[in-house]
């Protein structure tokens, strides 16, 4: 998540230049027929099976049905920086000074170590201070205050411990494979997993006025193998695929709808691993992921909950389209040879909406195509307007001969500050007037509290992300395995408020 990507894509903008009026009011009345399951009856309902209407989707009497949500990072693939899951290399550090004779001069070197955080907007990151990067200029602040050999030292032990805040859980797998066994790992992760996300969740959710969930996967998650970046087989866990179950029947309770969404594939369709991206160009990849949707499908393909299949999330390191559709279009195929006709989500990988194939073309049938929308270059209001303006006349242009819904799966604005807050409401505005579907990313996430303490760090990364109890971070490098079982499931009782301004904004747009 937390790449740099970028957005404007001038290849495209040449092409389509015209202006367009995205400040109007919102026109129409939103139908929204999602059965209300909100009261705690414990009752599951029936819910429709949605599909693709030319540019609506609609239930199945034919009306149309708008969706609108929340993305569950940092659950089924596991973004540590989402749940500030052990430490970042400045966090641990913070850690160690207090157990130092320096510690006065190790803050304020961590302090003086990131200069633009003092002042102005709160940094787009997620890892503040972080990696070898950040360790060189710590590095230069520390020997500006302590002898040379002590500062060295404490850099050396830094060292030992490589931090794994990142937008991947490969690197947490790893390191408790190593430290724990495979069975050990898999424990871990299934107590934390448990923990993360409950049924007060759902409800918390629908009771906002929500209606859908998107759910980010990595297919490690639903394996019990041994992490490889070419897997030989799959073998999948069943006790993980249970609390997928259990969790579509918590929305059905409650009348979220979900979107299953793969967002890392057996060999890889971005670098989010800081791996290669193999699946483009391995038939035996290709393979074992149309495998894993067509399991996926003969599991959930009668769970009307259920309301797309988002096939590969940001597959951003396609050589090139053509790569891009041959994959996609494996897996469509895939899937409907199983009997399944769910919506499916086709993700255009930041190439530009534009290039996504009409669905006559291969063949496809009730398919939504996708973008997600992070502008982390942006820093004011004007920012985004000028970006709304030029991607409204592309989409415009490009669903027009598409003829399918679009769904931005995931955005934020990233910032918490004034400015970003404006930048939130023309951003949705601007999805209500074109009818797109929408989740923001992400439903809840922990800021790292030593960040906040240092350099006065906050975001706008999580509806629910101001922190209001106590937070005991696991440390996977020292805690024993049953402290970090401990520390996982205390996630279940975090209490993480609402960012009500952002909630606020989100809600108004409800219909």
């Amino acid at each position: 998540m937390f790449r740099l990507v970028i957005l404007i894509l001038f290849t495209i903008s040449c092409l389509y230049c015209a202006e367009r009026d995205v400040t109007g009011n919102l026109t129409g009345q939103d139908v929204l027929e999602v059965q209300d399951a909100t009261q705690d009856t414990g009752i599951v309902k029936k819910f429709s099976r949605l599909k693709a209407s030319g540019k609506k989707i609609v239930d199945e009497n034919g009306n149309e049905v708008r969706l609108r949500g929340f993305n569950i990072g940092g659950y089924l693939f596991l973004e540590t920086w989402v749940n500030q899951i052990d430490y970042t290399t400045s966090a641990r550090a913070y850690e160690f000074a207090h157990m130092s004779q320096y510690k006065e001069e190790i803050i304020s070197a961590l302090i003086d170590s990131i200069p633009e955080a003092k002042g102005g907007d709160p940094l787009p990151n997620v890892c503040i201070g972080n990696g070898d990067g950040w360790l060189e200029k710590f590095r230069t602040e520390l020997l500006k205050r302590i002898p040379e050999s002590d500062a060295e030292e404490f850099v050396d032990e830094l060292k030992k411990y490589p931090t794994i805040c990142d937008d991947s859980d490969y690197k947490l797998r790893q390191l408790l494979y190593q430290r724990f066994g495979l069975a050990g790992r898999d424990e871990l992760l299934l107590s934390f997993i448990k923990s993360w996300v409950t049924e007060s969740d759902i409800k918390w959710i629908a009771e906002q006025g929500f209606n859908l969930i998107r759910i980010p996967i990595g297919y490690r998650t639903l394996t019990k193998d041994v992490d490889s970046p070419l897997p030989e087989k799959l073998t999948y866990n069943e006790e993980v695929f249970s609390v997928i179950d259990e969790l579509l029947t918590w929305c059905e309770k409650y009348g979220v709808y979900a979107v299953i969404d793969l967002q890392e594939s057996p060999g890889g369709h971005n670098d989010y691993s800081d791996l290669p991206a193999y699946l483009y160009e391995n038939e035996k990849m290709q393979e074992l992921t149309v495998e894993l949707w067509k399991y996926i499908s003969r599991r959930y393909k009668e769970r009307d909950i259920v309301a797309m299949y988002s096939l590969l999330a940001e597959p951003m390191d396609a050589p090139n389209i053509e790569a891009r559709d041959s994959v996609y279009d494996k897996i469509v195929k895939g899937i409907r040879e199983e009997g399944d006709d769910h919506l499916l989500v086709i993700h255009d990988g930041f190439k530009g909406m534009g290039t996504l194939p009409e669905p006559t073309r291969y063949g496809w049938t009730n398919v939504v195509y996708s973008t997600h929308i992070f502008e982390f270059g942006a820093t004011s209001l004007e920012s985004y307007k000028t970006l709304i303006s030029l991607y409204d006349g592309i989409y415009l242009d490009a669903q027009k001969k598409q003829s399918v819904p679009y769904f931005i799966g995931s955005f934020s604005v990233i910032k918490d500050t004034d400015w970003a807050y404006e930048a939130l409401s023309e951003l949705v505005k601007w999805y209500e007037k074109r009818r797109y579907h929408w989740s923001v990313w992400t439903y809840k996430r922990i800021d790292c509290p030593v960040a906040k303490l240092l350099y006065n760090h906050s975001s706008m990364w999580g509806v629910r992300n101001r922190l209001k109890s106590e937070f005991e971070r696991a440390d996977i490098y020292l805690d024993s395995k049953e402290e970090i079982k401990r520390k996982f499931e205390s996630y279940r009782d975090i209490i993480l408020e609402p960012n009500q301004r952002m909630l606020d904004i989100l809600k108004s747009f409800q219909k």
